[in-house]
């Protein structure tokens, strides 16, 4: 496949690609551009998809030469924005990297309904000069400081998950524990689960989501290890 991407600003708005095979077009936006089925959804809702410059279906057969475009409509920014001060560590047309501090949430809930990580991001955007929606590939604790990756519209979004979700992003940590470990390193494995409905603390149980963490003591402590 031929794939040529055409830009509005920051936004993948449209995908134009030149089919070298014979198939479906779903199966073409599956297969070739990662789009989930509720994207494609939305596509044919919208009626976004066209085949040689026609109105076509997500189960229209393309074959070779066939030059299928594909356009995604962007909602807006959700949220206010506020000058938060927060350092961005790297920007590009599709993403952030944003340093979030200690005892930030990262997106308004009932009890947080500003000061957030989104409220920081959307006036950040704002200053210069975007328009798009923010949307978080990954989260952290309101009382763990450390980079978040926003993407800045729906195509990176999706891929970005999916690398998270294929393990293909390494996270690394630097966290205070009590107690003296005396392994240099190790690997915890064990199944994570949420302590009750409404809490934000995990517990080690067998209903849990397995949970995978490797280990290295960088210094020994009074008490503690780090």
């Amino acid at each position: 496949m031929k794939e040529l991407f055409i830009r509005d600003g920051q936004k993948w708005n449209r995908f134009v690609i030149r089919v070298d095979r014979d198939l479906k077009i779903k199966d073409l936006l599956i297969d070739e551009l990662n789009f989930s089925v509720r994207s494609i959804s939305k596509m044919k809702r919208d009626k976004n998809i066209y085949k040689n410059g026609q109105p076509a279906k997500p189960t229209s057969m393309a074959k070779p030469g066939d030059i299928i475009e594909i356009e995604i409509n962007e909602e807006k920014a959700g949220f206010e924005g506020q000058d938060l001060g927060i350092a961005i560590v790297y920007e590009d047309q599709d993403l952030i990297v944003a340093d979030k501090p200690p005892f930030m949430v990262v997106h308004p809930t009932k009890s947080h309904f500003d000061g957030t990580l989104a409220n920081a991001i959307t006036y950040h955007i704002g200053r210069i000069g975007e328009d798009c929606r923010i949307r978080f590939v990954n989260r952290l604790d309101m009382n763990t400081s450390g980079l978040v990756v926003i993407a800045k519209n729906s195509y990176a979004h999706h891929k970005l998950s999916l690398d998270m979700g294929q393990d293909r992003v390494h996270k690394e940590y630097l966290a205070i524990v009590e107690g003296i470990i005396s392994q240099d390193s190790g690997t915890l494995d064990f199944p994570i689960y949420r302590e009750t409905e409404d809490s934000i603390s995990r517990v080690v149980d067998p209903r849990g989501q397995r949970s995978i963490t490797h280990y290295r003591v960088l210094q020994r402590l009074d008490g503690a290890s780090l």
